[in-house]
């Protein structure tokens, strides 16, 4: 009797192991919510948490978003090219960097265009100057004095993007685990790659398309 109270307590433990090596596994998958390119340095945020990378796109370190930026879980995140002011859109908000002040998202686009940006954006950033707002399968360029009317996206690049980055004079656009790279001339070509051929990530695992994990959370990988 003791040895089988002993081995049905071994199998337990062996359950909860597995359970528990299952659970960290999935929660090292994770989807981009929003990422920023400033002058100096490159973010990627993952909810509430940031990843600033090096010259060579490497990880250097992480942090809290809400302590660094005043943020948090941001949706969107951009240096916008009319007044050099950062801005962050997070659910149907979006702060003013500058001035610490949060404004309802439809207000950004003003009277005309406020409905574009009503409920928040999917990802923001620049391509050679001008900033492109991304929602579903549309995005917007900010003109001299306003954004423009909505334009369907590029052919090849998918709806609902996660985020969008600003490297020098192109735009990286991401989904999932893939990257999509707009130049000057148009979309790159051989596009989709891999993120992972761009950007090294230390501990951060991008899931895949399958994966129904949200901005940041842990989602599952059917690939593993």
């Amino acid at each position: 009797m003791k040895t089988f109270i002993q081995i049905l307590t071994l199998t337990v433990l062996i359950s909860l192991a597995s359970a528990g090596l299952a659970i960290q596994k999935r929660e090292t998958c994770r989807t981009m919510s929003a990422a920023l390119g400033t002058h100096q340095d490159h973010f990627l945020f993952f909810g509430n948490e940031y990843v600033s990378l090096d010259k060579d796109f490497k990880q250097n370190k992480t942090g809290d978003t809400y302590d660094f930026f005043g943020v948090n879980w941001p949706d969107a995140a951009f240096l916008w090219s009319i007044d050099q002011v950062y801005y962050f859109f997070f659910d149907k908000y979006y702060l003013s960097y500058w001035s610490q002040s949060v404004y309802d998202a439809e207000t950004f686009g003003g009277d005309k265009y406020g409905a574009f940006f009503k409920d928040g954006l999917d990802a923001a950033g620049s391509l050679n100057g001008p900033t492109l707002f991304f929602k579903g399968c549309q995005y917007s360029v900010s003109l001299p004095t306003r954004p423009s009317d909505p334009i369907d996206l590029w052919e090849g690049v998918p709806c609902d993007l996660d985020a969008a980055l600003t490297v020098g004079d192109n735009l990286w656009l991401f989904k999932y685990d893939k990257l999509w790279i707009m130049t000057p001339d148009g979309l790159a070509s051989d596009m989709p790659v891999e993120t992972s051929s761009r950007i090294h990530l230390d501990d951060i695992k991008l899931c895949k398309e399958q994966a129904e994990g949200g901005g940041g959370r842990a989602g599952d990988d059917d690939d593993d």
